[in-house]
């Protein structure tokens, strides 16, 4: 897109048939408002054709900055760009709807322009109404080099500047917090596999009790120790009042190691000759 540039002005006007109107602000900007709901963008033409000639350009945005109208222009044709380049072109003619609709805007070469900095009012019988006026004539700044421009550009960079800023915050804070969430998570699993891995020790310790003492099969030792796990982190239960609340594996545990022995790892003989007591053999050795 080209830069903004102004293709009408506030104030009072007389066109070429001598009629006057005084143009306000509020006028630009229902022009800018009819343009934002258009269904097509004006063309750019040579002139003021009243036949289908090729458009050289496209107006492509439409803003009230000031007392000004401007606009900006794509697809520009290398004709119309050496044309305006060359001076070839100096004015432009915005012609418009009587509904303040852009027709089309027309490129200039030999209109002298009626008001400085503007050109003159001219409204064409059955055309509607048509604005002339001078295209960057010297004298008249380019907006773009206004104090005002100037300002609106700083403030924007400036917030631009805090809004990336504020981003940037906002995301090394979601990052910490990130690490933080699971540096906690990790810290938390490594806990509860140590937690674990006591725990399965110490039913593996109490488990070869009860088959030192005689309580259990060496060959059940598995089973038992797969029972317990799957019986570990349940609910805690209270069988009496004096022990309290525990896991419901250290029941089971103590019910286990309560229980009698099943004297079967023990071989009885028959009393000695000598009338001495029997000889016994522990056979868990054995097993």
């Amino acid at each position: 897109m080209t830069k903004w540039i102004n293709i009408f002005k506030t104030g009072t006007h007389t066109d070429s048939a001598g009629r006057t109107r005084t143009w306000t602000e509020a006028d630009l900007d229902k022009i800018v408002s009819n343009y934002e709901q258009r269904t097509e963008d004006p063309p750019l033409v040579f002139g003021h054709p009243k036949s289908n000639d090729p458009a050289e350009g496209w107006i492509v945005a439409v803003r009230r900055f000031g007392e000004f109208l401007q606009a900006q222009f794509a697809r520009l044709t290398d004709k119309a760009r050496e044309g305006v380049k060359n001076k070839a072109y100096k004015y432009v003619s915005l012609s418009l709807t009587p509904e303040l609709n852009i027709r089309h805007l027309g490129l200039l070469g030999a209109v002298p322009p009626g008001v400085k900095g503007l050109g003159e009012v001219e409204f064409q019988d059955g055309e509607g109404m048509t604005v002339i006026f001078n295209f960057n004539e010297p004298g008249d700044p380019a907006p773009e080099d206004t104090d005002m421009t100037k300002e609106l550009e700083a403030k924007l960079a400036e917030s631009e500047r805090k809004q990336a800023e504020a981003e940037k915050k906002l995301a090394e804070e979601k990052a910490a917090r990130e690490k933080a969430e699971s540096d906690l998570k990790t810290k938390e699993e490594a806990a509860a596999k140590r937690e674990a891995e006591q725990r399965a020790a110490d039913h593996s310790a109490k488990v070869d009790k009860l088959i030192e003492d005689g309580k259990l099969l060496p060959a059940d030792k598995e089973k038992v120790l797969a029972f317990c796990a799957a019986l570990d982190g349940g609910e805690e239960l209270s069988f009496s009042a004096d022990e309290g609340k525990k896991p419901v594996v250290d029941h089971f545990l103590s019910f286990m190691a309560e229980g009698r022995s099943n004297a079967l790892m023990t071989e009885f003989s028959a009393p000695g000759k000598d009338g001495g007591s029997a000889v016994t053999e522990d056979m868990t050795q054995y097993v």
